[in-house]
């Protein structure tokens, strides 16, 4: 059985697609990095409250350890994206496992 998310009309299939929503904005996981490193002020709305911590901490460590191995410290969105292909492979970024 697969499972897929949907977002508007669109199948989600992977996180770097828009799957998250903040302040009425719809991020992949690339954006929301680079948001987050901008120092944008960001609300993840759709996550319950006892969600946002552990959420947040996931974040933070991912982009701790894509930052710690970079070539060059990552800012945009296509930054965030080379080194997460080039250090943890577009395999992760699935949603949706293999059958």
């Amino acid at each position: 059985m697969t499972t897929r998310v949907e977002v508007g009309v669109e199948e989600v299939t992977e996180v770097s697609q828009p799957v998250f929503s903040t302040r009425g904005r719809q991020l992949g996981l690339f954006e929301l990095f680079a948001a987050i490193q901008a120092g944008d002020s960001l609300e993840l709305t759709r996550l319950q409250p006892h969600q946002r911590g552990p959420a947040v901490t996931c974040l933070a460590v991912m982009m701790v350890a894509l930052r710690r191995y970079a070539v060059a410290p990552p800012q945009a969105a296509a930054d965030w994206e080379r080194e997460w292909l080039a250090q943890v492979g577009a395999d992760a970024l699935r949603l949706i496992a293999v059958l």
